[in-house]
C-alpha cells in the first residue's frame, strides 16, 4: 500500500501551523485548507476523481500523524522554493515539489527505497526525474496563444 505525506512547505505560515498543531491539533486545519485543492487536482489528473478524493484525504491523515517529522523548507534542483509531498510505495519513493503560490508541480523524482530484482541498483538510486521549467497553454498547432 502506498503512503502519501507532506514533507516540507515553503510557506512560513504553514511551518507555524504545523508547529502549533503539535500542541493544538486543530491548528492543522490551516494546512488542509491551504493545500487540499492543489493536491486533489494533481491526484485527480493522474488517478481520476473517485480515487483522488480518497488519496487526497489519506494524504492529510498521514501528514497529520507524521507532522513531528516535518522537514521544513525544500527546493527543487533549480533552487526554486516549494512545498513537497512524498508518495512511498514498497520499492520506490516519489517526491513532488509544488510552487507555493501557483500550486504547479516544479519537479518530480522517483527514488528506490530498497534493492529490487529487476534493477541492479542500491536504495537511493534515482529511477526517474522530471523538472518543469515552464508551463503554459498551447493551441492545436502547439503555438502559444
Amino acid at each position: 500500500m502506498a503512503m502519501l505525506s507532506i514533507v516540507a512547505t515553503a510557506d512560513a505560515s504553514d511551518a507555524r501551523a504545523i508547529a502549533a498543531s503539535l500542541e493544538d491539533p486543530y491548528a492543522f486545519e490551516a494546512i488542509f485548507d491551504r493545500h487540499f485543492t492543489a493536491i486533489h487536482r494533481f491526484l485527480r489528473a493522474r488517478v481520476g476523481p473517485e480515487l483522488a478524493e480518497e488519496l487526497a484525504s489519506e494524504t492529510f491523515v498521514q501528514a497529520f500523524s507524521s507532522r513531528r517529522g516535518y522537514a521544513g523548507e525544500v527546493t527543487d534542483e533549480l533552487g526554486r522554493h516549494g512545498s513537497a509531498i512524498e508518495l512511498t510505495e514498497p520499492d520506490e519513493r516519489r517526491r513532488l515539489v509544488f510552487d507555493p503560490t501557483t500550486s504547479q508541480v516544479l519537479d518530480e523524482q522517483d527514488v528506490l527505497t530498497r534493492r529490487v530484482a529487476y534493477l541492479d541498483a542500491d536504495p537511493g538510486y534515482v529511477t526517474g526525474y522530471r523538472l518543469v521549467l515552464e508551463q503554459g497553454i498551447v493551441d492545436g498547432d502547439t503555438v502559444r496563444p
